[in-house]
């Protein structure tokens, strides 16, 4: 069976009520919007320039530790967005997955995912059996 398959084979088969999922959806939401908040001050870091004036009107000097500074700072911030890039795309596939009413159903043994797995990853697609399965292949 594709996985386009099962997916749509568990559609509306939700093991969560609609109060529920409205509830688990609220948690996605409102993670997915502090984490576009963190993108936005991340953004700013991971774009400026040397030498360019900080929020705190300090300017960046040629001293050589202060451009490692700020180039190990760019990275992490480069690092930190692409790690929050990862993790919207899983809240949108989540988000996705309430919409169907397959959310909470595991996409590798079609049983249910417990809730408080859920509450601790809302993001969760896998129980965590097949979850520490596939870590361990």
């Amino acid at each position: 069976m594709s996985p386009e398959t099962s997916v749509r084979a568990r559609r509306s088969c939700s093991p969560y009520s609609p109060g529920d999922l409205d509830r688990f959806k609220a948690i996605l939401v409102a993670r997915q919007s502090d984490l576009l908040m963190s993108c936005q001050g991340l953004s700013r870091v991971a774009l400026k320039k040397a030498g360019e004036r900080g929020a705190d009107d300090s300017t960046v000097t040629d001293d050589a530790a202060d451009l490692a500074a700020e180039t190990t700072e760019q990275d992490l911030s480069i690092n930190m967005l692409s790690r929050i890039q990862a993790e919207l795309e899983e809240i949108a596939l989540a988000l996705e997955r309430i919409d169907e009413r397959s959310y909470g159903v595991c996409d590798q043994c079609a049983q249910q995912i417990p809730a408080a797995r859920l509450e601790a990853i809302p993001t969760a697609d896998s129980c965590i059996d097949c979850k520490s399965a596939s870590e361990n292949l």
